[in-house]
């Protein structure tokens, strides 16, 4: 399967050792190892990723 998504990692990352993410089969968000591409990858529900995306995006996590 992993073979079959589409990954994506940030425009500022010139270089390998960069996370990766995928909008997987189903709506889930991949993550993976950008220097390990075969390897496995994390899964997260849609709405649990917005939640972390929203938290990062207003600077909210906890130090």
């Amino acid at each position: 399967m992993n073979s079959q998504i589409r990954w994506f990692k940030s425009s500022y990352c010139d270089t390998a050792a960069c996370v990766e993410i995928s909008v997987l089969p189903g709506g889930a968000v991949g993550l993976r190892d950008g220097k390990d591409p075969d390897g496995a990858f994390l899964r997260f529900p849609i709405a649990r990723w917005n939640a972390f995306a929203d938290l990062v995006k207003r600077d909210t996590l906890s130090r």
